[in-house]
């Protein structure tokens, strides 16, 4: 099984390209100075290196996350056999968007996925599912 994130590098670049938009209209305008530009620009580059998960897969052989940070693509693969999932929240609120999927080798945490990378709750608790059966398929 597989979740992906809803969001692609392409729809953040679109969003973070009209952050040029309004400030060019308002030099235009001469409401605003082109400094103004240089700091969206500066805003921009931060929002594209904006560390993300793009996908969660897991197979008979092991789990594999892919995310970038900073433009460069990582991959962390590992076998299913001392792996164990879980869903905690952070802040004491407990709602969907707070969720974050933690990724454990024995006791120690290799890696967190948030809700606010572009998953959903659900996705998280479906995938737990088919991890833990999965799982429980290749120990028999």
């Amino acid at each position: 099984m597989e979740i992906k994130s809803r969001y692609s590098i392409w729809q953040l670049m679109l969003q973070s390209s009209l952050a040029f938009v309004v400030p060019i209209i308002l030099i235009c305008l001469g409401y605003i100075q082109a400094g103004t530009l240089v700091m969206g620009g500066l805003s921009l580059i931060l929002v594209l290196a904006k560390p993300g998960v793009s996908s969660i897969a897991v197979n008979e052989s092991g789990i594999t996350v892919k995310w970038r940070k900073y433009f460069i693509g990582h991959t962390l693969n590992r076998p299913i056999d001392n792996i164990s999932l879980e869903i905690i929240y952070s802040g004491s609120t407990g709602e969907p968007e707070d969720a974050i999927l933690n990724v454990f080798e024995g006791r120690k945490c290799i890696h967190q996925v948030y809700a606010s990378y572009g998953f959903t709750e659900d996705k998280f608790r479906e995938f737990i599912a088919a991890f833990n059966d999965i799982k429980a398929a290749a120990r028999v």
